[in-house]
């Protein structure tokens, strides 16, 4: 297989082939969505590399800008061709992300004592998470890779579902058709589409202030894009830091309930807020407790803490179960 001393650099290595790849059933690549997570799709940088089934493409260059995307007649509908085989923009994004990503994650499984399925499994799974690469409005994210696959080097926990989202990037600007919001560029980004059609539009909604048409609840740490025909113009996000969230029941931007207040559902008390027994209550940080039914934050999990004498939030951990054996 075509090794570098980064990863990253084989994004410009025209040498390294399908051949090169770990092989795998194209069958295997599961449909999965996140947000932002993954989307989870999810990825760093040279010039001059062939990236496009239809021919040479190549990085803008180290300074993070997106990796240039082949000419949309060139690829196919998605990361395989008719026969299985992987595109070649395909092969650049296991080579440059997928395949450090899952050595790492296999990695993590082992020190956590769990058997890893392999980097075929993986890199297929993490293939399910990118439909757009071959058609262009799709692209890589270099800049991005790079941050990940160099936090992961350190630590064995999960990184955030909005920094693995962002190693793509969509390239429809507001105003052209999409089918997915991973398709629009951007956050926030709206992939608008009406419920009696299949294809919708990119949107650049606008931040909601009290009062105004929405569409969804953001927080200005995570990546906020959303594929929806739902919602009341101006089509609006609403944020949590504004102390607003969107109340689906009408589509307007609301305030969010204080902490202490009653409360009917969880969505009323804001995004690192809860609503537990009828009252709005804060999401437990690291070591805090969360033996009473107290909802940890984001990216952490309730385990029994050292002892067994209760239970406190830790670090949710990269490998896991559902990750080591996708």
């Amino acid at each position: 297989m075509c090794r570098a001393s980064s990863a990253l650099l084989l994004l410009s290595s025209p040498s390294c082939s399908s051949s090169a790849l770990h092989s795998f059933d194209a069958g295997v690549a599961a449909s999965s969505a996140g947000s932002g997570g993954a989307t989870g799709s999810g990825g760093a940088v040279g010039n001059g590399g062939v990236l496009g089934s239809g021919g040479a493409a190549g990085l803008d260059g180290a300074d993070g800008s997106v990796v240039s995307a082949p000419d949309a007649s060139h690829g196919t509908a998605d990361a395989n061709g008719a026969d299985g085989a992987l595109s070649v923009v395909a092969q650049q994004y296991v080579m440059a992300y997928a395949e450090p990503y899952c050595t790492r994650l296999a990695a993590c499984c082992s020190q956590a004592g769990l058997t890893s399925s392999g980097l075929g499994p993986c890199e297929a799974n993490q293939l399910g998470y990118v439909k757009y690469l071959d058609d262009g409005s799709e692209v890589i994210v270099p800049s991005a890779v790079q941050t990940l696959l160099e936090q992961m080097q350190t630590s064995c926990d999960q990184p955030s579902y909005a920094l693995i989202a962002d190693v793509t990037e969509g390239t429809y600007r507001a105003g052209q058709p999409c089918e997915a919001p991973d398709q629009c560029a951007g956050t926030p980004a709206l992939c608008w589409i009406p419920s009696d059609i299949s294809s919708g539009t990119c949107m650049t909604p606008p931040r909601g202030k009290a009062g105004d048409g929405c569409v969804f609840t953001c927080d200005d740490t995570s990546l906020c894009k959303l594929g929806t025909s739902a919602g009341r113009s101006p089509y609006s996000i609403c944020y949590d830091q504004d102390g607003l969230r969107c109340d689906l029941a009408t589509y307007t931007c609301v305030a969010v309930t204080a902490i202490g207040k009653g409360c009917m559902e969880y969505g009323e008390c804001g995004t690192h807020q809860t609503c537990l027994n009828g009252t709005c209550q804060k999401r437990a940080k690291a070591g805090e407790d969360c033996g009473n039914g107290q909802q940890c934050d984001d990216l952490l999990e309730c385990y029994s803490s050292s002892g067994g004498s209760g239970y406190a939030c830790q670090k949710m951990p990269l490998a896991w179960s559902g990750s080591c054996s996708p």
